[in-house]
C-alpha cells in the first residue's frame, strides 16, 4: 500500500507543477519518490531529471542540491559534479546537519574517505548538541552496519546531556532495536 501511495502522491506533485510551472518544491518532492515498479536505472534518470528542473525553477534551493548530490554519489563519471552539488547546499545553509550528512555520505560513496572522515568528525561534534544531527547521524550509521559506532554516539551524547529525555529515549530506542 506505501509504494502505491507514493505513486499517488507523485501524481499530484506533478499536478501541482502542472499548475504553477516555477513550483520547485513540488519537483524536489516528486524527485524523492522512488517507484519501486520502474527499472532502477530509469527511476534514477527520472528522479534526478526532477531535481535538476527544481534547481533551474530555484538554483539556491540547498534540499535539492544535496538530494541531487545523492542520486549522482554512485556514479564514478559524476563523482566531481556530486561532491560539488554537496558542498554547494552546506555553503547555502550551513547549518543545516541534513546536508552535512549528504555530504558525508557523498564523499565517502565517492571514495574519499579522507575528506569523509573530516567530515564525520564535524557531525559528531555537532550531534552531542543538536538532537536532529545526533538521530539523523545515528541512523545513517545503523544504515552503513556500524552499530557499535552508532552506540558510541549515542552514550557520548547522553553523558554530555544527562538529564535529556530525548537522549536518553534515543538510547532506550537504539537499545530496543538492537
Amino acid at each position: 500500500a506505501g509504494a502505491r501511495r507514493d505513486l499517488e502522491a507523485l501524481g499530484y506533485y506533478v499536478e501541482a507543477f502542472r499548475l504553477v510551472p516555477g513550483n520547485f518544491v513540488a519537483l524536489f518532492r516528486a524527485g524523492r519518490i522512488r517507484d519501486p515498479a520502474a527499472p532502477a536505472d530509469k527511476d534514477a534518470a527520472r528522479r534526478e531529471q526532477l531535481m535538476r528542473r527544481a534547481l533551474i525553477a530555484n538554483g539556491t534551493f540547498a534540499p535539492a542540491l544535496a538530494e541531487l548530490a545523492e542520486l549522482l554519489a554512485d556514479r564514478p563519471d559524476r563523482a566531481d559534479e556530486a561532491i560539488g552539488l554537496a558542498r554547494k547546499a552546506c555553503a547555502l545553509d550551513p547549518a543545516a546537519s541534513t546536508h552535512r550528512l549528504a555530504l558525508w555520505n557523498v564523499l565517502r560513496r565517492c571514495g574519499r574517505t579522507e575528506d569523509a572522515g573530516r567530515v564525520e568528525e564535524e557531525l559528531l561534534r555537532v550531534a552531542r548538541r543538536d538532537r536532529t544531527a545526533l538521530f539523523e547521524l545515528t541512523e545513517r550509521l545503523e544504515q552503513q552496519d556500524r552499530v557499535k559506532d552508532a552506540e558510541a554516539l549515542l552514550m557520548k551524547a547522553r553523558a554530555a546531556s544527562p538529564r535529556s529525555p530525548m537522549v536518553a529515549m534515543m538510547v532506550a530506542d537504539f537499545l530496543q532495536r538492537h
